[in-house]
């Protein structure tokens, strides 16, 4: 490092002793957010503890190489904080201190390699939106349906396959957004969801045409459409078999469904009342 270069955290201490100069010095008690992202922090100044009265919101991301178990301990004392980024970090896993912020109401946690999330985020009871998008989650944790006052959960661009009955608990969303996995079927339980404005399923294994998944502002009018064409698959064949004797003990065997014979019947009968041009 030459002379003239910053070290981040000494970046990052001049970034809160303005946030705490600027609060002191302000007539108006306008909400304190500050930024800390991009800096290449390995650790957060103790300083921060000074803004523990007014500090709303705080973004680290884009600081991989910073130890968030032990940061994230620091955040406990700043008892007013209610937004925090965590993006961009290279996160394998999420730290259980997590949960010590049970003041959040947003949580970000996007583009990272995360396929899990600590039982402790269960604590984070007052977080109205989660942004797990651009992980490596397969399945959508659990813990997530404990989060009763969750509005906004994005979990898109990630590797779900399915999505999980309990997600029938969060009744209170109201933006969904499933883009870019790999999910096959949806649960009977997601319309719990009465308050639910937004709908996102595109790019998805699901046997919905793409004109009905952009209705993402109509989500009553995707799960129709999937759960008619559920039941629909669903429905029982009712199979009446024929069998055709040839000559000998030769036969063989065919099944007709009872609605494909109806639909015979039904030509047969038009035919005799609607006979062809031809006369054939």
């Amino acid at each position: 490092m030459t002379n003239t270069e910053i070290s981040p955290e000494k970046v990052a201490l001049e970034r809160i002793n303005l946030a705490i100069n600027t609060k002191v010095t302000s007539d108006t008690l306008l909400d304190t957010f500050l930024d800390l992202s991009n800096l290449g922090l390995l650790t957060i100044p103790a300083e921060i503890e000074k803004l523990t009265q007014y500090l709303k919101g705080l973004s680290l991301s884009n600081n991989p190489q910073m130890n968030f178990s032990e940061e994230i301990k620091k955040l406990a004392t700043l008892e007013n904080l209610i937004e925090l980024s965590l993006s961009n970090n290279s996160l394998e896993t999420l730290p259980a201190e997590i949960g010590l912020l049970n003041n959040l109401t947003r949580l970000d946690l996007s583009i990272n390699n995360l396929k899990t999330l600590p039982t402790e985020i269960e604590s984070l009871q007052n977080l109205t939106r989660l942004d797990i998008w651009d992980n490596n989650f397969e399945i959508l944790p659990k813990e997530i349906a404990q989060l009763e006052k969750l509005e906004t959960l994005y979990a898109y661009d990630n590797y779900l396959t399915s999505i999980p009955r309990e997600i029938g608990q969060l009744i209170n969303l109201k933006n969904l957004s499933f883009l870019g996995n790999q999910i096959t079927t949806i649960p009977n339980t997601i319309a719990n969801l009465l308050k639910l404005e937004t709908l996102d399923l595109r790019d998805n294994a699901l046997m919905i045409p793409l004109e009905i998944l952009d209705k993402i502002t109509a989500p009553k009018t995707i799960l129709h459409f999937y759960y008619d064409l559920v039941k629909k698959q669903r429905k029982p064949l009712n199979e009446t078999k024929i069998v055709l004797v040839g000559q000998g003990s030769v036969g063989k065997l065919l099944s007709f469904s009872k609605s494909f014979k109806a639909r015979l019947i039904r030509t047969k009968q038009k035919q005799m009342e609607y006979p062809l041009i031809s006369g054939k």
